[in-house]
C-alpha cells in the first residue's frame, strides 16, 4: 500500500482483466481461428468489470473502455470470419457483441448480413425488429439509414425467394 493506493503483484494474484487485457493486446492473426480467441476473451470476460461497485466515474471510464475495446475485437474478428464466408462464425460473434452492447446499431447490422448471406432471412429481419425497439425504447430514436436500407434489401431477397419460380430437377 502506497499513498493510499493498494497495488497487487502480478506474479503474486491472478486477475481477470489483466488476462483479459493480455488476450486484446495480441495481435489477430487471420490465420488464427478469430472464434477461439474471442471465446477464450468472452470466457474471460464474465461481466461488465466492477458492475456492482457503484458507478465511481474512475469505475466508469474503466469498464466503459474495457468494452469498447472487447466489442472492437469481435467487430475485427467477425471481419475474418466475413472474409472468410464462415457466416455462422461471424453471426455468433455479432450475438456476442449484442450482449455487451445491445444498443449498438452497427452489431446488429453485422448480424443481419450475416444471416442474409445465410439465406436466413427470417433472422435477419428479427435482428432488425429487435434493433428497432432497443433503440426506440431506450434511446427514442429509429435505426439510421444504413440499417434502414439493410432491412428493405432483406426484405426484397426474402419476397424474390419466396415468389422465385420452382427449379425443376432432371
Amino acid at each position: 500500500m502506497t499513498a493510499g493506493k493498494v497495488s497487487l503483484e502480478p506474479a503474486q494474484f491472478w486477475v481477470d482483466k489483466w488476462e483479459v487485457e493480455q488476450e486484446l493486446q495480441r495481435p489477430l492473426d487471420a490465420e488464427l481461428n478469430a472464434m477461439h480467441r474471442m471465446t477464450r476473451i468472452r470466457q474471460l470476460y464474465q461481466g461488465h468489470f466492477l458492475e456492482h461497485c457503484g458507478d465511481k466515474p474512475w469505475a466508469l471510464n474503466a469498464r466503459h473502455a474495457l468494452r469498447d475495446r472487447i466489442l472492437r475485437a469481435i467487430r475485427a474478428a467477425a471481419a475474418v470470419c466475413e472474409s472468410r464466408r464462415r457466416w455462422r462464425d461471424a453471426a455468433e460473434l455479432y450475438r456476442s457483441g449484442l450482449e455487451l452492447d445491445s444498443l449498438n446499431e452497427d452489431l446488429y447490422r453485422g448480424l443481419m448480413v450475416s444471416h442474409q448471406q445465410l439465406g436466413d432471412y427470417s433472422e435477419a429481419l428479427q435482428a432488425y425488429r429487435r434493433c428497432r425497439e432497443m433503440l426506440t425504447r431506450f434511446l427514442g430514436v429509429p435505426p439510421n439509414s444504413k440499417t434502414l436500407a439493410l432491412y428493405h434489401s432483406v426484405q426484397e431477397l426474402a419476397h424474390a425467394d419466396v415468389f422465385a419460380p420452382a427449379v425443376s430437377q432432371p
